[in-house]
């Protein structure tokens, strides 16, 4: 018996360009450029040099208002690995990279106090030709909470003409516990949940323990799912 090695290793870089410009007091418009230069070193492909277009995007902001434009980030929620709500992101907090693939959109967030925020935002894609989008974020003593909502009208598989809700919520305090979840509006109805909670034991530099478990739910069949 012959056995295969074989390996895949992915060295990648990320150059930016950005700069900023006040306006009056407290306003500001800055921009940003990245390119993603990457290549996989393996045994089983021509391993060329790989560059896409990582981040583009120009914003106008002050205290109050946030306005941007082009290849962007959006993210939100709670969870940490089982994410109902990565609808937009590639997030994975097991790497502290913080590395994620950007979407066309405009994104407007506005925030009249600390404790109270409303996100708008319309999505450029080739699924969808009418994608829009809201989020309220609320912050008080029992925690903070997010509350979502995204229309998505294009024609594609399982996702075409969706409407999705979804609801986050996280408290800190000598633990913390969160709840993310979402709903699928579409011709078979779909429903993630996902429950979390952490605790910090006070020993050494502090040992932490998270865990998180997701219920999945659609028309056919029911799922639990757990990380720890």
């Amino acid at each position: 018996n012959q056995i295969s090695n074989s390996y895949n290793i992915e060295v990648g870089y990320i150059p930016k360009i950005s700069s900023s410009y006040m306006i009056g007091n407290n306003s500001m418009i800055d921009f940003e450029y990245a390119q993603y230069i990457f290549k996989n070193h393996n045994n089983y492909d021509d391993n060329k040099i790989i560059s896409n277009k990582y981040r583009s995007w120009l914003r106008f902001s002050n205290d109050n208002l946030d306005l941007r434009i082009g290849l962007q980030k959006i993210t939100f929620g709670t969870a940490s690995f089982l994410r109902p709500l990565a609808w937009f992101d590639s997030l994975d907090f097991r790497f502290t990279t913080g590395q994620t693939d950007g979407v066309e959109a405009l994104r407007l967030i506005l925030s009249p106090s600390n404790s109270f925020a409303i996100w708008l935002w319309a999505i450029d894609n080739n699924v969808s030709n009418n994608s829009y989008g809201t989020r309220v974020e609320l912050s008080n003593t029992i925690g903070d909470w997010g509350f979502t909502y995204y229309q998505d009208s294009g024609d594609s598989f399982l996702f075409s003409e969706n409407n999705r809700l979804g609801i986050d919520y996280r408290y800190d305090g000598n633990f913390g516990f969160w709840i993310e979840g979402c709903h699928y509006m579409m011709k078979e109805k779909l429903t993630f949940l996902t429950l979390g909670f952490d605790y910090t034991i006070p020993a050494f530099n502090g040992i932490l323990l998270r865990y998180e478990t997701m219920f999945s739910r659609s028309s056919s069949q029911s799922e639990l799912f757990s990380v720890l």
